[in-house]
C-alpha cells in the first residue's frame, strides 16, 4: 500500500534572521557540534553532517573541512552521495536536503510526518528511499521531487536502508532486518534472530542480493547472511573494558569489500575486520582517558583512506587502512569556566588540566601549561596579574604574571573544588564537595575551613561585599553576613547551580527546571522570576536588571529583555554549555562540553519566532540530565494535549521494567521528574515515554531514550 504524503519543497533563502550574526565558533573550528555521519565520494572529496544543520565538506582528503551554508538548524543524521554533483542529507522533522551543485546550494524537502529520518539510499539518479522513526519508509522515482509512503506492515525504527540492485533491498530496524525483492513495494522479515528486547540493527552493509551484514546495538553482535537471509551467523563483538566501563556502544559500519570493514564506537574506538566480521581489531587512539560518551558516530572508507566523525566536531582519519589515525579537528576536553581580565585578554579552564588564553578578544586561543591533569572547574582574577583556578582533588592554582605561569597551592585537601571568589587581594573563598567552604586572608598562602553545617556539594560562591555572601547547592541557598563565620539556610528547596551578581544589592541564581531567582537586598530574600521545565541553566549573565543571558544543558542559549520573565531561545548547538561572560554589551563568550568556545559580537541576536516554532514538537521526551548519572538524574518531557494518559517507565538491557516513574493523567505542559538508581548496578538503562490521547483513547506518542548509570 502506498500513500502520497503532502510535502513542502523550497530552495533555501536566508532571511534577515539567519543573515544576522549571532554566535560563532571560536574553538573547535569550523564547528564543535556533534557530527553524526561522514561520507567520502572519493579519497579527496567528502561530507560530514551533524547537529544544528551543520554540513562540512573537504576537497583535500579530509585534511581541511569547511562549513556549508544549509540555512537549516535541524539535526542532520545521514549523508548519501549519488555522484559528484548530487548529495542528499536527512535528519529530524522529516527533513531531506538535496544539493545538485556539490553542496553550494541546498533544496529542502519536509515530509508531513514529523518522524526522524535516519537513512537514505538511491539505486540510481531517480529512485531512492528514506527510512526513519515510527516505521517510516518513503520512495521517490523522480529524484526526490515527490515521495510516496510505503506501508511495510512493520513498526518501530528503521535505522538503515540499502539496496543490492533495483529489486533487492534490506532495512535494519528494532529487533528486525527486513527484505524486499520487488523494488521496495513489499517487505518481509529476513529471519535474523535477536535476544534483547532493545536490540537495534543500527547499521547494515549489503554486499550483494545474498550477502548482508548487520550490526546489532545493545547485544554487541554482528550478524551475517550469505544466502539472502535463509541462514544467519552471529559473531560477538568483544569490546575490551576501559576507563572503568565494561561496555561500549556500537555506532556504524562501513565495508569496502566482502572481507574488510570498519566500525565506530561511542567511546571512541575504530574497529577493523578482515574476515567479514568474525573478528575485530580495535584502535583506541582517540578513546578519551576517562569515560566520555558520544566520541564517535560515523565511519567511512575509500581504499586505504578511513574517516570517522563524532562528538564536538571530531573528525579523525587514517591514510593506511586503519593502522594509524590522526586528529583532524575536534576531540577537545570539556571547558568549565571563562574569565576576561580586560577587553583583549581572557582565560578558560577545563578537564584534564586544560587552560587556554586569548590575547586578541577570543580570535585565537593558546594552551597554557597548568602543571596538572586534574579537572579544572573555575577561574577568577582579582587584578590583571593575579588569578586563581580551582579543580578536583583539592587543586588550587595561582598566577601572579597574568597567567603565563601557574603554581600549585598545597592545601592537603582532597575535595572537588567548584568555585572561588576573592573580595580583595588578601581575602578569598572557595567552595566544594561535602559542604566545604574554605577561606584565606593572606592571598592564598594558607586556608582554613569554615563551618557550614552542610554535607552537600556547594557549586558556586559569590560575595556582595566584604561581609555578605551566598553559596548554592542542590538543597538550597546559604547566606553569610559575617564574612563566613556563620552560614544560614534560606527558605526554599532551590537546586542552585550558578550565581551572577549585578551589583552590591542585586543578584541572580539559576536552578534546575530553567528557574531563575533574583535578590535586590544583598541575598537576604530571593524571588523566582522564571521557570522553564526541561531546561537547565548552568550559567547566567545579566547586563542590567532587564537584559540577561542563560545557557546550559542540550545547548540551550536563551536571552531575556524583561528581567527573566520571558526567555527567547537561540538555537546553535546541542552540547552542554557551562559558563558565559560578556566583556561589553555586544561581545560575549560561552564555553562548554567538547572544548566549545563560542562568541557573539552583536549581543547574541535571536532568530524570529517563526524559526523557533519550527523546532517545537507536540510531544517530546528529552535526554536525561546529568547523563551519565550517579545515582539521580532528571527526566523531562512535554505534553501538548489535555487529559493525556502518560506513562514513563525504566527498563534494563534485558527488557525488564525496573521502575514506573510516573503513570497518570496529564494536562498540556512541560514536566520534569527524577529517577534514582541508587539500588541499581552500573550500566545502560532505557526510559520510555508513552502517551495515550485523552480525546481519542489511542497511543499518539512513544519514545525511548538511553541513559547510563556510572557508580
Amino acid at each position: 500500500m502506498k500513500k502520497i504524503i503532502f510535502i513542502f519543497i523550497f530552495t533555501l533563502i536566508l532571511d534577515s534572521a539567519y543573515s544576522q550574526v549571532q554566535w560563532q565558533w571560536q574553538m573547535p573550528q569550523p564547528t564543535g557540534n556533534i557530527l553524526y555521519d561522514v561520507k567520502m565520494q572519493n579519497e579527496q572529496t567528502g561530507y560530514s553532517c551533524g547537529a544544528a544543520g551543520n554540513i562540512l565538506k573537504t576537497t583535500n582528503g579530509g585534511l581541511n573541512w569547511v562549513m556549508l551554508n544549509t540555512g537549516s538548524k535541524i539535526r542532520l543524521l545521514y549523508i548519501f552521495i549519488l555522484d559528484a554533483a548530487n548529495i542528499y542529507v536527512c535528519g529530524d522533522s522529516s527533513l531531506i536536503l538535496k544539493s545538485t551543485n556539490e553542496g553550494l546550494n541546498w533544496t529542502e524537502t519536509r515530509l508531513n510526518t514529523g518522524a526522524t529520518f535516519f537513512s537514505l539510499y538511491f539505486n540510481n539518479s531517480n529512485t531512492g528511499f528514506v527510512s526513519g522513526g515510527n516505521g517510516s519508509l518513503f520512495k521517490t522515482t523522480n529524484a526526490g521531487l515527490n515521495w510516496n509512503q510505503i506501508n511495510t506492515g512493520f513498526g518501530g525504527f528503521f535505522y538503515d536502508v540499502k539496496f543490492a540492485n533495483i529489486n533487492t533491498g534490506y532495512i535494519g530496524g528494532n529487533r528486525i532486518i527486513l527484505k524486499s525483492t520487488n523494488g521496495g513495494v513489499n517487505w518481509f522479515d529476513a529471519g535474523a534472530v535477536f535476544s534483547s528486547p532493545f536490540a537495534q540493527t543500527y547499521s547494515i552493509h549489503v554486499q550483494d542480493s545474498e550477502t548482508v551484514y548487520g550490526m546489532i546495538v545493545s547485544e554487541n553482535k554482528f550478524v551475517v547472511t550469505t544466502n539472502g537471509g535463509t541462514n544467519w551467523t552471529q559473531y560477538d563483538i568483544t569490546i575490551h573494558p576501559t576507563n572503568g566501563s565494561s561496555f561500549d556502544i556500537l555506532r556504524k559500519i562501513k565495508f569496502i569489500n566482502a572481507q574488510t570493514g570498519y566500525l565506530a564506537t561511542d567511546f571512541g574506538r575504530v574497529c577493523k575486520t578482515t574476515n567479514a566480521g568474525a573478528n575485530w581489531n580495535q584502535d583506541s587512539t582517540f578513546k578519551f582517558p576517562y569515560r566520555k560518551i558520544g566520541v564517535l558516530w560515523g565511519v567511512d572508507a575509500v581504499g586505504n583512506s578511513v574517516s570517522a566523525s563524532g562528538g564536538g566536531g571530531t573528525i579523525i582519519r587514517s591514510t593506511n587502512a586503519g593502522q594509524n589515525y590522526s586528529l583532524i579537528q575536534g576531540w577537545k576536553h570539556q571547558l568549565n569556566d571563562i574569565k576576561f581580565i580586560n577587553q583583549q585578554t581572557g582565560f578558560t579552564v577545563g578537564d584534564r588540566g586544560d587552560i587556554f588564553k586569548t590575547s586578541n578578544e577570543g580570535n585565537s586561543w593558546e594552551k597554557i601549561n597548568s602543571n596538572t591533569i586534574n579537572n579544572l572547574t573555575s577561574v577568577d582574577f582579582i587584578n590583571p596579574q593575579t588569578g586563581y583556578i580551582t579543580g578536583d582533588t583539592g587543586t588550587i592554582l595561582k598566577t601572579t604574571n597574568q597567567g603565563l605561569n601557574w603554581n600549585i597551592i598545597v592545601t592537603g585537601l582532597n575535595n572537588l573544588l567548584y568555585d572561588s571568589d576573592f573580595i580583595n587581594n588578601d581575602t578569598g573563598y572557595i567552595c566544594g564537595k561535602a559542604g566545604l567552604i574554605i577561606k584565606t586572608t593572606n592571598s592564598g598562602n594558607s586556608w582554613f575551613q569554615l563551618n557550614t553545617g552542610d554535607i552537600d556539594e556547594f557549586k558556586k560562591i559569590k560575595f556582595f561585599n566584604s561581609s555578605t555572601g551566598v553559596a548554592v547547592h542542590e538543597a538550597g541557598i546559604r547566606l553569610t553576613t559575617n564574612a563566613g563565620s556563620n552560614w544560614n539556610a534560606l527558605s526554599g528547596n532551590i537546586n542552585g547551580v550558578d550565581i551572577h551578581l549585578l551589583n552590591q544589592n542585586t543578584g541572580y541564581i539559576s536552578a534546575g527546571g530553567g528557574q531563575v531567582y533574583k535578590s535586590t537586598n544583598s541575598g537576604l530574600n530571593w524571588i523566582q522570576v522564571s521557570s522553564r521545565p526541561g531546561w537547565v541553566f548552568w550559567t547566567l549573565w545579566y547586563e542590567d536588571e532587564q537584559d540577561g543571558y542563560a545557557a546550559g544543558s542540550d545547548g540551550v542559549i536563551a536571552k531575556t529583555t524583561n528581567g527573566g520573565t520571558n526567555w527567547t531561545q537561540i538555537f546553535f548547538t546541542n552540547n552542554r554549555l557551562n559558563s558565559i561572560e560578556f566583556i561589553n554589551n555586544e561581545t560575549g563568550f560561552i564555553v562548554g562540553d567538547w572544548g566549545n568556545i563560542i562568541k557573539t559580537t552583536n549581543g547574541g541576536l535571536t532568530f524570529t519566532e517563526n524559526n523557533i516554532s519550527e523546532l517545537t514538537k507536540s510531544f517530546e521526551l528529552n535526554q536525561n540530565y546529568p547523563n551519565p548519572f550517579n545515582p539521580e538524574t532528571n527526566i523531562s518531557f512535554s505534553i501538548n494535549e489535555n487529559n493525556s494518559y502518560v506513562s514513563l517507565q525504566v527498563y534494563d538491557v534485558t527488557g525488564k521494567m525496573i521502575s514506573e516513574v510516573t503513570n497518570g493523567i496529564y494536562q498540556a505542559g512541560n514536566y520534569e521528574t527524577k529517577f534514582n538508581g541508587k539500588n541499581l548496578p552500573s550500566g545502560v538503562y532505557f526510559y520510555r515515554l508513552t502517551v495515550n490521547s485523552g480525546n481519542q483513547n489511542e497511543k499518539v506518542f512513544s519514545q525511548t531514550k538511553r541513559m547510563i548509570l556510572m557508580k
